[in-house]
């Protein structure tokens, strides 16, 4: 930067751009963007996916059109940063827009540029126009059908994104953790202990957070405890979100008492509690009656401020309800 009013290469601007952009600096990369003597295709598309990504998407749109009026040429990357801004925002119109150019210039066959299009139509509710474009495109990866399947988990078409997930294996496509979440919050009654057998043949190799916590999830919901305790038990690492996870399922449908055990435990391994976990626990103390539990929970909410999050009070009210104490739910 002190040498950049005397001399800053294009090559060396854009690599200080793409730096900025991955952590999450937007404000510094768009500094150094504006300082290039020459700002090429490849400066603008890493502007553009920084604003996509961790900034202002409708930003990252203005600047396309800019780009444009300035004579630069978008390429693949851009279109697929761009439609990255137009999923996040809901701007299917620009999408469409971007599509049109897409097939103008006869890119359509960049699977990139094909998956984009996909996750763009799918992110904003597009699911039949997401399902023609998934349809044509010449060949087919794991990314396609995730974007696919997130669609219809995020648009609660359940049985759509495990048809996709029976399709892909059909297909050759062997799904990884992110296809096999997008199962499980799909899920229901019969189909997910199908999935659960899928996952369970790979926990011996490897089991991600990511997935082990939708998997436990799924349990607490159906109601098994045990079996998700079991899956907790496998985790390589119980983040704040497994542990939150199985104390709901023993708070709201098995042993309450065990859920605030559990509590114990996770702060003694040093993982930090989330709002979350305090209104499970919050639960589970109203459920037995333990308001010197309740009590405790509740200096540890207000020393950390968090008692003006809406969801914990209104468990405090609950818990101090359910156990009586009128006056100080009151």
């Amino acid at each position: 930067m002190i040498r950049m009013d005397r001399e800053l290469g294009t090559a060396v601007g854009n690599a200080l751009i793409d730096m900025y952009v991955k952590c999450g600096l937007i404000r510094k990369a768009h500094e150094v963007f504006n300082r290039l003597p020459n700002q090429d295709v490849v400066s603008w598309t890493a502007l553009i996916a920084g604003y996509a990504k961790h900034g202002d998407a409708m930003f990252a749109l203005n600047c396309l059109d800019e780009m444009q009026l300035k004579g630069v040429a978008p390429n693949a990357v851009t279109y697929v940063c761009c439609l990255i801004a137009c999923g996040r925002i809901g701007d299917v119109e620009k999408g469409k827009e971007i599509h049109e150019e897409i097939v103008s210039k006869r890119l359509l066959e960049t699977l990139a540029l094909g998956n984009a299009l996909v996750d763009m139509y799918a992110n904003c509710g597009f699911l039949k126009r997401a399902l023609e474009v998934f349809d044509i495109l010449p060949k087919r990866d794991l990314i396609s059908w995730n974007a696919l399947m997130s669609g219809y988990v995020k648009y609660e078409y359940g049985i759509k994104a495990l048809n996709c997930l029976a399709q892909m294996q059909i297909e050759g496509v062997n799904p990884d953790f992110s296809t096999l979440v997008c199962g499980l919050k799909s899920a229901d009654g019969r189909k997910y202990l199908q999935l659960h057998d899928a996952i369970m043949i790979r926990m011996d190799r490897e089991l991600g957070t990511a997935v082990g916590n939708a998997l436990i999830d799924m349990y607490v919901k159906c109601g098994l405890i045990r079996k998700a305790h079991e899956v907790f038990n496998r985790l390589p690492n119980q983040d704040v979100v497994s542990w939150t996870a199985l104390i709901a399922g023993y708070a709201k449908h098995g042993d309450a008492m065990f859920a605030l055990n559990c509590l114990d435990e996770m702060q003694l391994k040093g993982v930090a509690l989330n709002a979350v976990t305090y209104v499970c626990c919050l639960i589970a103390c109203g459920r037995i009656g333990d308001v010197e539990k309740g009590k405790e929970i509740h200096e540890e909410i207000v020393s950390k401020g968090l008692l003006e999050t809406l969801a914990l009070g209104n468990a405090l009210v609950d818990m101090y309800a359910n156990c009586g104490f009128l006056k100080r739910a009151l």
